[in-house]
């Protein structure tokens, strides 16, 4: 007869056994600009050495890749210098080149205007280049140390725009849900960008794509266990993003 240890678990023991569903997200601490304590180039910066700090960096600093794409040739290089590590520098991001190109694909002007078909300025649209932190989450993966730590590894999941719309009509702005690891690196001074990697599957999205301001509870049902939203994390669609509900 086989021993107690030897016994096969029924259904119903199955189901008592195993860890309940995540009903809703839990918010986390960091969000994008959250403990900054300046400003380089328009971009909140100078983040704490915590685990937190890194994430809020981690999640400024990407949004911050985007907007420089659209600035003079000087401030991008401030930004550049600011929010990744040299060698992630050396690596050829955020260049001049890689600016035009994205200008020339969404047809604006390099500061981000859009262009009518004639050439002409059409002040009140502009380029998309961000994510939507607040209607995602993130999961810490990795932290070298647990006081003052030199390196922390993030993944962040949030819908994210690129296209050109306005503050009436974001109907040609594309939404992808997104999910990036980062390896964030302490400088001495503050969190820089070292290395951000895709992954190689499908991200999880909502049902309808374009309702960005997913619910907690829908976080949860896409993600799973060990994730939390960010501390400023909504499901409200906020207008000051400057665009018209997607």
């Amino acid at each position: 007869m086989r021993g107690e240890r030897d016994r096969e678990q029924t259904p119903a023991e199955d189901v008592a056994t195993s860890a309940p569903p995540v009903v809703e997200l839990p918010y986390g601490e960091a969000a994008v600009g959250a403990g900054a304590t300046t400003v380089v180039a328009g971009i909140p910066s100078g983040y704490p050495r915590t685990t937190d700090g890194a994430v809020s960096a981690a999640l400024t600093y990407a949004n911050a890749a985007g907007t420089a794409l659209f600035v003079t040739p000087e401030k991008r290089t401030q930004i550049a210098e600011t929010i990744y590590t040299p060698a992630a520098r050396e690596n050829g991001v955020l260049t001049d080149e890689v600016a035009a190109a994205v200008q020339d694909e969404l047809n604006v002007t390099p500061d981000g205007l859009g262009l009518r078909a004639d050439g002409t300025i059409d002040a009140s649209r502009r380029a998309f280049a961000e994510c939507l932190y607040q209607y995602g989450a993130y999961r810490v993966d990795d932290v070298d140390a647990s006081t003052d730590p030199s390196e922390v590894v993030v993944t962040t999941w949030a819908p994210c725009l690129n296209g050109v719309g306005s503050a009436d009509d974001g109907s040609a702005v594309q939404v992808r849900w997104s999910e990036a690891t980062t390896t964030m690196r302490w400088s001495g001074t503050d969190w820089q960008i070292a290395e951000t990697t895709y992954p190689t599957h499908t991200p999880p999205a909502p049902d309808q794509p374009r309702a960005v301001n997913v619910s907690l509870t829908e976080r949860a049902r896409l993600l799973g266990d060990g994730w939390v939203v960010p501390a400023d994390a909504t499901d409200t669609f906020d207008p000051t993003i400057g665009i018209g509900e997607l």
